[in-house]
């Protein structure tokens, strides 16, 4: 996988939906994903985001996350991203694959790769369901790596 076009989807074993991507490109594509439902960010907001690991909850929360104090956000259940992966209404993961792919070519005239990063123990129907989603998006190559969590929390990057 080249540096700096590499997109991480997690699935936990709840289900729940995560999604990371290389720097400079992962707060870019949260900011355009943010932009289409019309959220705005504060600079101190805009700072903030930068810092993120990766997208953990519905990007129309944001602003209010990012507001939060460093202790507060930590004991915040993280809900994973909106998705229906059957169609798309409310798929911000099909939301962050597209500004994946267009921030990329925007930038730089290439395009994404994407890995998919699952609990080992999850059934492969929930998988393949993402696998279809970024098919549909005209992704078809994709990395396939199960992780057994240790703990009810989001998957580690």
């Amino acid at each position: 996988m080249p540096e700096g076009r590499l997109g991480i989807i997690s699935i936990d074993k709840q289900k729940r939906l995560y999604f990371s991507f290389d720097e400079p490109y992962q707060s870019e594509i949260i900011k355009r994903v943010a932009a289409r439902r019309r959220v705005r960010f504060t600079a101190t907001q805009l700072a903030e985001l930068d810092k993120m690991p990766f997208l953990f909850m519905d990007v129309r929360q944001l602003p209010w996350y990012l507001s939060l104090s460093l202790l507060k956000r930590n004991n915040i259940t993280l809900l994973g991203i909106p998705s229906r992966l059957d169609n798309d209404v409310d798929d911000q993961l099909a939301e962050c694959i597209a500004a994946a792919q267009s921030a990329l070519h925007d930038k730089n005239g290439l395009y994404p790769f994407f890995s998919i990063r699952a609990d080992a123990n999850l059934e492969f129907h929930e998988v393949q369901r993402v696998f279809t989603l970024l098919q549909k998006h005209n992704v078809n190559r994709i990395n396939l790596a199960t992780i057994m969590e240790e703990k009810d929390s989001a998957l580690l990057f």
